[in-house]
Order: C-alpha cells, then sequence, then structure tokens
C-alpha cells in the first residue's frame, strides 16, 4: 500500500485537522499531477522538486517527518517545517493538494524547482568540477613557508591560509587522505596522521591529531578487528532484538548526578596521570554533507598554523596555541568514507553507508546507528533513514566508538559536523521531555561559540538540544557520547545554509564556513578548558 493512502485512512480519524488547513498562494498549483515515489536514496537529481512543507504543531510535523521518511528523501526537519524531495507527481486519481492536505501540511512551498537542472546548470555544484580544482589544489600545494604575502599586515598564518587553494573546493577521499599526509609532512611534531577503522567496503577511516608536543607519536591505532571492537555493553541502555524497540531504563536526574560524581572520584582516585584532554572532530556521517569534511580541514589547517612561531602574534594566536598545550585534537574529517566516495562517483545525494542490509537495499544512517536510544528498524531497508536491525551495526561506528572509549585518549569533547541548518546543538536528540544534567553547561558553551560565530560573517545559528531545534531522532551520536561514553562536552553542529542550496552549498562558500566553524570550534574547546580546570564560564571573560 503506498504511503497516501496510509495518510488518507490517518486523516479519516482526524478530519477537523485537515479541514482547517490553508494553503499559502502562489505555492503548488491544484492541478500538478502527482506520481508515485520513487525509492529513496535512487535519486540522484532526475525531475525532483524540493519543497518546504508548514505544519500546525510540533506533533504533526513528528508524525509526518516519520512517515515521510520511509519512502522520501526528506532534508530538514524543524518543530514546524519539512524540507523534502518529491518525484513530479503523475497520479491524477490523488491531487497534490490532496496528498497534503492528508499529510497535515497548512502549506507548501517551492525551495528548488528542479534538482537536475540545477546540477546541470551549476557546475560548481558536481564531482566533475570540484575534482578538476582538488587535483589543481593538490599539484599546486603551498607550504607554511611557502606562502607568500596577500595583505602586508597580515600574520603568516593567515597567509598561509590565504594563499591555500585546497579551500576553494571540495575534495574526493582519496584526495582527503593526502591532504592529511601534507598536513603531517608541514607540520612534524604537531600533526600525525593515524587510522580510527575500517569500512564495510574496505577504506580506512583515517584522522589526523594535532597538539603540542611528542604525546600524539605514542598512541598506537587501534585494532580494527571487529570482532575485537567495542562489545555494545553500555551503561542504562538495553536493548532486546526480540522486543524492540528499545526500553531506556528509568533514571532520574539525582541519580544521573550522583553517577557523575561516582566516577569523577574514583579518576581523581586513579594513579595515572591524565595528561592532556582529548577533542574529537567529526564530519560526514552522512555521506552527502560534502561542507562538513570541507569544514573540518579548514579547522585542522588554522590550527596548524596557529602552532607556527609568529613574532608578530596577535592574542588570538596566543589563546589558539593554548589550547594546543592543553588539548590533544583528532579530526576525523570523513567518518562514512564508503558513502562518501560514492556521492563523487554514481549519486551526488546519497546519505548512507554503503553495506548491505537486504535485497537491493544499501546502507544505514550512521546517526542513528548508535545505541542509545536506538530505535526499532524502520519497513524499508531502502530509506534514507534506515538505522539498521541492531545498535552499532556499522563498522564505521564500531571503530569509533573503540577510539572514543579507549583511556588513553582522555575524551573530554566530542563535535559532530553536519549539514544543514545552522544549529549548535547538545544533548539530548532522543527525546525533549528529558533534559541532561549538565544542560545549563552546554546552553554557556553553545551560546558562547554562537557569538564566535557570528562575530566573524554575522550569520546567524540556533542553539539548543537537538531534539528542541529540530526533531526527535533515537539513535544519535550525541546522546550516546554523552550519557554512555561519559564524553561530557559533547555538541554538534549543522553547518551552513538554511535551505537555499541544503547539501548543494557552493564551494565558494567554503572558506567562509570554515572561518566562522574554527572560531566557534576553538570557544567550544576553550570553554572545555575552563571547566574541566573547575573554571566558571563569564561573559565578561570573552
Amino acid at each position: 500500500m503506498r504511503l497516501w493512502a496510509f495518510l488518507y485512512l490517518a486523516s479519516i480519524s482526524s478530519p477537523a485537522l485537515f479541514a482547517q488547513a490553508s494553503f499559502a498562494q502562489q505555492q503548488i498549483p491544484l492541478e500538478a499531477p502527482f506520481s508515485a515515489p520513487s525509492t529513496s536514496s535512487s535519486t540522484s537529481g532526475e525531475a525532483n522538486v524540493l519543497h518546504r512543507l508548514t505544519f500546525p504543531s510540533r506533533a504533526a510535523t513528528q508524525a509526518a517527518r516519520d512517515l515521510l521518511q520511509h519512502d522520501y528523501d526528506v532534508w530538514k526537519a524543524t518543530p514546524s517545517t519539512i524540507d523534502v524531495l518529491l518525484p513530479t507527481w503523475t497520479d491524477p486519481s490523488v491531487p497534490f493538494e490532496s496528498w497534503l492536505l492528508d499529510l497535515g501540511a497548512t502549506s507548501s512551498s517551492i525551495i528548488i524547482p528542479s534538482l537536475s537542472h540545477l546540477l546541470q546548470t551549476s557546475p560548481p555544484l558536481g564531482s566533475s568540477y570540484n575534482r578538476m580544482l582538488s587535483s589543481a589544489a593538490l599539484a599546486n600545494w603551498t607550504s607554511p613557508s611557502e606562502a607568500s604575502a596577500t595583505p602586508s599586515g597580515a600574520s603568516p598564518q593567515r597567509r598561509a591560509l590565504d594563499a591555500s587553494t585546497i579551500h576553494d573546493s571540495y575534495h574526493p577521499i582519496e584526495a582527503i587522505e593526502n591532504i592529511l599526509r601534507s598536513f603531517e609532512q608541514d607540520f612534524p611534531g604537531f600533526a600525525k596522521v593515524v587510522v580510527i577503522g575500517a569500512s564495510s567496503e574496505g577504506r580506512t577511516v583515517w584522522g589526523l591529531k594535532g597538539t603540542f608536543g611528542q604525546q600524539i607519536f605514542t598512541s598506537p591505532t587501534v585494532n580494527i578487528e571487529l570482532n575485537l571492537l567495542y562489545p555494545h555493553t553500555v551503561t542504562n541502555f538495553a536493548y532486546h532484538p526480540e522486543s524492540a524497540p528499545l526500553h531506556l531504563e528509568e533514571t532520574t536526574m539525582d541519580e544521573l548526578l550522583n553517577k557523575r560524581k561516582n566516577k569523577k572520584k574514583k579518576k581523581q582516585e586513579d594513579e595515572r596521570p591524565a595528561g592532556k584532554h582529548g577533542f574529537v572532530v567529526v564530519g560526514a556521517q552522512h555521506a552527502r554533507e560534502w561542507i562538513a569534511p570541507a569544514t573540518a580541514l579548514y579547522a585542522i589547517h588554522d590550527l596548524l598554523l596557529s602552532s607556527l612561531p609568529d613574532e608578530a602574534s596577535d592574542e588570538a594566536s596566543d589563546n589558539t596555541r593554548q589550547l594546543l598545550d592543553e588539548i590533544e585534537f583528532t579530526f576525523i574529517p570523513v567518518l562514512n568514507v564508503d558513502g562518501y566516495a560514492y556521492t563523487w562517483t554514481n549519486n551526488r545525494l546519497w546519505r548512507k553507508n554503503r553495506q548491505p542490509v537486504g535485497p537491493d537495499c544499501f546502507g544505514l544512517d550512521l546517526n542513528r546507528n548508535w545505541p542509545y536510544a536506538f530505535s526499532s528498524p524502520r519497513p524499508n531497508p531502502c530509506s534514507d533513514a534506515y538505522p539498521g536491525c541492531e545498535p552499532f551495526q556499522s563498522p564505521e561506528l564500531q571503530a569509533l566508538s573503540a577510539y572514543l572509549t579507549q583511556e588513553k585518549h582522555n575524551i573530554k569533547g566530542f563535535l559532530d559536523l553536519h549539514s544543514f541548518g545552522q544549529f549548535i546543538l547538545f544533548p539530548y536528540s532522543y527525546s525533549c521531555d528529558h533534559a541532561s544534567p549538565d544542560q545549563e553547561n552546554h546552553f554557556e558553551a553553545v551560546v558562547g561559540a554562537q557569538k564566535a560565530l557570528r562575530a566573524v560573517h554575522g550569520r546567524s545559528f540556533d542553539v539548543g538540544s537537538v531534539c528542541e531545534v529540530s526533531l526527535t531522532a533515537p539513535g544519535g551520536s550525541l546522546d550516546w557520547t554523552y550519557q554512555t561514553a561519559g564524553i561530557r562536552w559533547s555538541f554538534a553542529i549543522e553547518l551552513r545554509d538554511q535551505g537555499v542550496f541544503g547539501f548543494l552549498l557552493p564551494p565558494s562558500q567554503i572558506r567562509a564556513s570554515g572561518e566562522e566553524t574554527a572560531e566557534a570550534f576553538k570557544e567550544l574547546a576553550a570553554y572545555v578548558v575552563r571547566k574541566e580546570a573547575g573554571g566558571r564560564f563569564s561573559f565578561d571573560e570573552e
């Protein structure tokens, strides 16, 4: 049975809701034909239209999003709107307006009239153009010592960033590995390429560590034998495959606070020196979000350039060097390496990884496959939002979780880069009914990051918990890193833009995204250092 049939049956039970729906003028024509939807993720831009649907309540939006994700490509969801990619509708028996009414929408507008036309007429949005620029940038790599002056008063760090052309285009997966190795070569003693793990298709998930000192050379790579990775036993979590969905144990706020106090006490009693704080930045859990690895590469470059001696050092560079003294950063620009590679060769809008999940279906949504509050599988394994049959089913997440939970890494901060929407987020995502014990601290941190980001190019980013700013999303990374792995300072940033280009952000915006996000990231890292040292955040310090 088609999705619209389910929605029609649902409308019978609440006719008042649909009778009150009103559609904005100059929207979708009433005579627009409607066709049966194509399978989600099979779309590669052929005559598809990006719609923004508006709903009367959060509950209506949540219900519609959950239904749409079975068969359609949902690009973005907020408490009142859904951006969804729909094929041309050709079924005369079900008018488009009727379908929208049955869905519960009160209005609909078109964001991208023709995705295929946009891709065909805008070469910078496609892989061929960016592959050409990527090759040229690597062939003309500019080391920090070779950077020539742009503005005469600019610091060597600024000149090196401005002279480098690697931030003017997106890069395929093999080029990103080469860029990481070039960073390692250009910043000996400060940067080290590390292996995080392996993908379902056998690709290596690469990371780059950056810090002052030789500590980075003493950390062996993670054992990527899948049977030796994180054993999936987690606190405050009970997954029962025979009775999905999962059931969370009831835990009061006082119990969570006591657990944290006991953990802190145990750490104080441990004779092992804590060393530097670890901070992990991850990009491209979702393959089509090209701006995430591009922004991560810029943040890496900016951070490493601050490690260079500079006689004309300014306060900003000094603060960044202090972060390198206190923190060992690990950047993983592309976690979903198979899916990302697929977006360059087959389908620009592919979202999931590429492991087989059923007949003719491939891929899990990595950001729904984390164990905390893992939800029961959706009936369509070809869906873009398919979470898998069990948590940590993907080898990419198994490898990352093993890295995050290794004691020697002493991870205190986690930042997950996504697009799009312009949000700075903290836990929880699985429910809006529960606030984390650190909610006030989290809010202070993201407000500081919001200020730092806005000061660069004037962009406004909304802040809040994932659930409050968006909708409930069980099985997300932040809930697991915070609640299970004990990484108190777990955050996410949804990068540019707010929907004009969406996942197809032009490469001309990479530098601006990198510049503003790097400042937000450094503010979050500085906040972690202050809080871990027992300091209190104060806007007067800014």
